[in-house]
C-alpha cells in the first residue's frame, strides 16, 4: 500500500514566466518543495482527523510512502516500462491513499499528466484525496495564470509525449 502517487511533468518548462520553473535544478528543488507541501496538507488533515497526534507530525510525515514513476519504473526498459504502465498505472493511481498533483505550466500539456489526473478523477472514490501541490502559485500571479492558461486549454489532441509511442497507447 502506497500514501501518496505522485503526477507530474518531469522537465522544467522553457516558457514558464517564474524565473525559477526554467530552469532544470531550481525547477527540481521547487518539485521537491512542492512534495513536502503536500505532504504536510496530508499530515495537517490526520491531525484533524485525530489520526495522528499533532506531537507525532514529523514521525507521520517521515512515515509517508510515495509512487512516482521516475523512481519507481525503469525507463530504460521500454518493454518493462510499458507492461507496468499499461496493466498497473491505474490501480496505482486508484489505491494509493492519495493523488498528489504536482502542477506546473507544462503538466496540462503532457498527455500522460493528463491521463493520470483523468484516472484520478474517474477512478478514486473520494475526490478529497486528490491534492494539487505548487508553491509559485501562492506567491507568482504570472505563474498562476500561465497555470490556468494551461488547465482551460488542456487538450489530449494536442498534448505531447516524450514517446510518441505512448499515444497509441493512452488514446
Amino acid at each position: 500500500s502506497v500514501d501518496v502517487f505522485i503526477s507530474h511533468a518531469l522537465k522544467a518548462d522553457p516558457h514558464c514566466p517564474t524565473d525559477m520553473m526554467r530552469r532544470p535544478i531550481k525547477y527540481s528543488i521547487h518539485k521537491c518543495v512542492d512534495i513536502f507541501i503536500g505532504s504536510h496538507n496530508i499530515v495537517s488533515r490526520w491531525i484533524s482527523e485525530s489520526k495522528v497526534k499533532r506531537e507525532d507530525a514529523g514521525a507521520a510525515m517521515q512515515g509517508i510512502t510515495f509512487w512516482c514513476d521516475t523512481a519507481c519504473v525503469d525507463h530504460s526498459d521500454t518493454k518493462q516500462k510499458m507492461f507496468i504502465l499499461t496493466n498497473h498505472l491505474e490501480d496505482f493511481v486508484q489505491h494509493s491513499r492519495y493523488f498528489m498533483c504536482l502542477m506546473s505550466t507544462q503538466y496540462f500539456t503532457r498527455l500522460w499528466c493528463l491521463y493520470e489526473f483523468a484516472c484520478a478523477c474517474k477512478r478514486r472514490s473520494d475526490l478529497d484525496t486528490i491534492l494539487v501541490a505548487n508553491a509559485c502559485l501562492a506567491f507568482f500571479e504570472q505563474e498562476r495564470i500561465a497555470i490556468a492558461d494551461c488547465i482551460v486549454n488542456a487538450s489530449v489532441a494536442s498534448a505531447s509525449c516524450f514517446n510518441p509511442d505512448d499515444r497509441k497507447m493512452i488514446e
